[in-house]
């Protein structure tokens, strides 16, 4: 069954977006490697690269930000966690389900993309104007 992820790049410059995900199997090739889940709010799932540290990966700073701040378990900690995502990350639903609409308004997300395009943005450095 398809849902709706928010793709949150680790790098900077490229737009949070939504992104429909068709399989378990797409939500590993967006994450370019084994996708593990951690749970940081009751209605939302973070999905990251399994082996994103040790291979190096970006520090994932809206993530994480969000993550330390703003999510269920920095509230229940008094508002803030220590915590550092690295690579590209996708938040979710319990249980593979569409991403919770506020999560959406939180991100002021504006772009949708499909799978295809996200995949390929690295060979075309994110997704403005094509270089001349």
């Amino acid at each position: 069954m398809a849902f709706q992820g928010l793709f949150i790049p680790a790098d900077f410059d490229q737009q949070v977006s939504l992104v429909e995900i068709d399989s378990h199997e797409q939500l590993r090739a967006l994450l370019g490697g084994s996708a593990e889940r951690a749970v940081y709010d009751r209605d939302a799932e973070v999905w990251v690269n399994g082996t994103g540290l040790s291979d190096g990966l970006a520090h994932n700073l809206g993530a994480s930000a969000y993550v330390a701040i703003s999510s269920g378990a920095a509230r229940q900690r008094g508002g803030a966690i220590d915590v550092d995502l690295h690579g590209d990350v996708i938040m979710t639903g319990p249980d593979e389900t569409d991403v919770p609409e506020r999560l959406i308004k939180e991100f002021a997300v504006t772009e949708r993309h499909t799978v295809d395009e996200l995949l390929g943005r690295d060979r075309r450095k994110g997704f403005g104007p094509e270089p001349r």
